[in-house]
């Protein structure tokens, strides 16, 4: 019976570390288009480790400048 609460802890951590790098994936900025592709398929891949992988190398690979908040972008001024 023990055994069976540590494996349900750990597959819902495991999810959602999962599911905190599907996210992060897809908000983060990187310098080369191509760089979210293959972190999602090495997080699907490696469903454990990847996520682990990616918030190592995130640092390296992620464009440092803060997003820049355009308040009219679709509001045109006439």
């Amino acid at each position: 019976m023990l055994y069976s609460y540590y494996t349900i802890t750990l597959l819902v951590l495991a999810g959602i570390l999962w599911i905190w790098a599907f996210i992060d994936i897809t908000r983060t900025r990187f310098y080369r288009t191509g760089t979210p592709l293959v972190f999602l398929v090495l997080i699907f891949v490696i469903p454990i480790l990847g996520p682990m992988i990616y918030f190592h190398l995130k640092r390296d690979l992620r464009k440092k400048e803060p997003r820049k908040f355009m308040s009219n972008y679709h509001h045109k001024r006439h």
